[in-house]
């Protein structure tokens, strides 16, 4: 949990990602829909 928040406030908004249950998303997609986001 907090190495999810750690690299959520690290990385640019812009920055796609691939988490193991969906496609992709985006850090900012990620903080405005995910609990665990800063």
């Amino acid at each position: 949990e907090n190495s999810v928040r750690r690299m959520l406030s690290i990385l640019p908004d812009d920055t796609v990602i691939y988490p193991g249950h969906d496609s992709y998303t985006t850090v900012a997609n990620e903080k405005r829909i995910n609990p665990l986001a800063p």
